[in-house]
């Protein structure tokens, strides 16, 4: 009898979670694939924390189950292995150095010291792994935190706030690193995060709760397709116009700028190519995140 490989992912069915007379999350549902990030927004008090909580067996829910890879987190075989976790405010004992800390949690998984120095090296720490961890910014906690997470080589990744801290360049380079493990390294990304530009550029699907309950989900390449509309622009406006035209598509002209609807920016690549029409300028016309966010949870914060 041969056993198949399923890949890790989260799963959330039905959660619920209530304190006294206070519903922090109701029947919420949702589920994080492998091979892409997904972003879990929602405004302060919507029931984040209280969802990723009870996902990491942090907190028991009233109803409902949280499952990775198919199992409660505290039923796991190899949790270490399983996920990795950026929780906000990460507790590090201040008068440790960084590579005392990571030690001190890889003995207990029973994983290699070197495994220590590999992390430590790829999250930027290379230069202060010695450095006691009272004397370090708020960036570089949160780099620790993701060196922590990462020790065991987790499938999946639950980060809440990651980004708190970090100036842009860390930004970015987190944002390369999270792309990377979850695009070519296959791994299951959950990311919670306040910073909507950020997480626009990051993520390909996203998960939007108000209120305790699921308000929308969707792939950011749904969000472009939803404004419909390609802008290019060329000395032969004219003749893209022409190029473009079929059942189905408005190409409107302005100078040199061409804006159509019903294609995509490849579709109209393409079809000016095969005109011998060079272009300037091509882009798809999207849908800001933020907008899409404020529609779905206007006056739902706290």
């Amino acid at each position: 009898m041969g056993y198949s490989y399923r890949p890790p992912m989260i799963e959330v069915q039905e959660l619920t979670k209530t304190y006294r007379h206070f519903t922090a999350v109701k029947r919420l549902s949702f589920r994080a694939d492998p091979g892409q990030i997904t972003g879990f927004l929602g405004p302060n008090g919507a029931g984040k924390t209280t969802t990723i909580n009870m996902i990491l067996g942090l907190a028991r829910p009233d109803g409902g189950e949280a499952k990775i890879a198919g199992t409660m987190f505290h039923e796991l075989d190899d949790p270490v292995a399983t996920v990795g976790a950026v929780l906000a405010g990460g507790a590090f004992h201040d008068g440790r150095s960084a590579r005392e800390s990571l030690l001190a949690t890889a003995a207990v998984a029973g994983l290699p010291d070197s495994r220590v120095d590999e992390v430590i090296e790829l999250v930027g720490l290379g230069d202060a792994p010695n450095r006691r961890v009272g004397a370090y910014s708020l960036g570089m906690r949160q780099r620790l935190s993701l060196a922590q997470a990462l020790l065991g080589d987790p499938q999946v990744l639950i980060l809440d706030e990651p980004t708190n801290g970090l100036d842009p360049g860390g930004i970015k380079w987190l944002r390369e690193t999270l792309q990377r493990l979850a695009h070519d390294q296959g791994k299951t990304i959950l990311l919670s995060s306040h910073i909507l530009t950020e997480v626009q550029e990051t993520v390909d699907t996203v998960v939007v709760i108000a209120e305790g309950q699921l308000a929308s989900e969707f792939s950011l390449r749904d969000l472009d397709s939803d404004a419909g509309q390609v802008i290019a622009r060329t000395p032969q406006a004219e003749g893209l116009v022409a190029a473009v035209q079929r059942d189905g598509v408005t190409a409107t002209r302005d100078g040199e700028t061409v804006r159509v609807s019903g294609m995509t920016s490849l579709d109209v690549g393409e079809a000016a190519l095969k005109a011998g029409i060079v272009l300037a300028e091509l882009r798809a016309e999207h849908l800001e995140l933020e907008q899409r966010y404020m529609e779905l949870t206007q006056g739902k914060g706290r």
